[in-house]
């Protein structure tokens, strides 16, 4: 995905945003139409629960349509009941794609990033 990061740790007088990329990208997989993309970041000793999840979410439907994905990373996972919210969001307009510290320290060993990205972006579309 050709994005650019346009801010981190923003804070609005609601909620704040860990990263706040752009989405400048042509290639057809990643042009949603919508220029932003809402990172939530959590390097937490245990998983992440579903409310946070609910957060995120929260936070792609207050950009008044401009954002159709999301990325939860999590460097220690998510619980069964964040896996199960998340597989019903299917029907949703918008997308979000999780990354757990396992998946990033194995692409950036494979110094494959790309290839992790895409396959969570398929996973967020297919299999949930």
């Amino acid at each position: 995905m050709d994005a650019i990061a346009t801010e981190t740790n923003l804070r609005t007088t609601t909620e704040e945003l860990d990263i706040v990329l752009q989405n400048v990208g042509q290639d057809p997989r990643w042009s949603t139409g919508k220029p932003w993309v809402i990172v939530e970041c959590k390097n937490w000793s245990n998983s992440v629960g579903r409310h946070h999840l609910d957060s995120l979410e929260s936070k792609i439907r207050n950009r008044s349509g401009q954002c159709a994905m999301g990325v939860f990373v999590s460097w220690n996972g998510f619980t069964p009941d964040f896996e199960r919210a998340l597989g019903h969001l299917v029907r949703e307009p918008y997308i979000i794609l999780t990354m757990d510290g396992n998946g990033i320290t194995n692409a950036v060993q494979a110094c494959d990033f790309a290839s992790y990205l895409e396959n969570r972006y398929r996973v967020a579309c297919f299999h949930r």
